[in-house]
């Protein structure tokens, strides 16, 4: 696996933290559903606190807004332990972010092996958007190094039994030219 290269670029684990720092409300007047937004830095103390109580939802949130200097100063390296502390509790979400920060080296030495594992954990998770997430992942980098098509096609086959057209036209050119299979 020293072969695997960093060749593409990071989608998933930046996540936008916008979302979190939303909180639907009701307009005591006209009586519709409004989004209200939380102030950075009020939101990093509501998800530190709910990440104290054990809620790793939170402490996910809390890690993005530490990548993202939202609230906090800026520390990637704060965001991975945070993340470590979720994905340790088998949340593949967490799982899969760290998997991302391990194979780029954000907030932790890069270390591809470890990616690789994380991205297994978080494919065999009961979260489907990252286990399919993963799995693609795993396709992708394994269909990259030379000797590894027998696992490439495993995780490839995985991932087109979720339902993803292209990954159903690369199964089937890898059936066609025997490749793995």
């Amino acid at each position: 696996l020293a072969k695997l290269r960093i060749s593409r670029k990071s989608t998933h684990i930046m996540m936008d933290a916008r979302p979190a720092l939303q909180t639907e409300t009701i307009d005591p007047k006209s009586g519709k559903t409004v989004l209200k937004t939380m102030a950075p830095h009020i939101a990093a103390n509501w998800f530190r606190a709910k990440s104290a109580r054990g809620d790793k939802v939170s402490t996910i949130w809390l890690a993005i807004l530490y990548l993202q200097g939202e609230g906090v100063a800026k520390d990637p390296k704060k965001a991975a332990e945070l993340i470590k502390e979720a994905a340790d509790a088998h949340v593949p979400k967490a799982q899969f972010m760290l998997a991302e920060m391990n194979y780029f080296g954000i907030g932790v030495p890069i270390n591809q092996t470890e990616a690789l594992n994380l991205y297994k954990r978080a494919a065999l998770g009961n979260d489907k958007e990252f286990s399919n997430y993963a799995k693609k992942e795993l396709w992708t980098l394994y269909d990259n190094v030379d000797g590894y098509s027998e696992e490439a096609f495993h995780w490839g086959e995985q991932f087109a039994a979720t339902g993803y057209s292209d990954a159903q036209y690369d199964l089937g050119w890898h059936y066609r030219n025997a490749d793995g299979v």
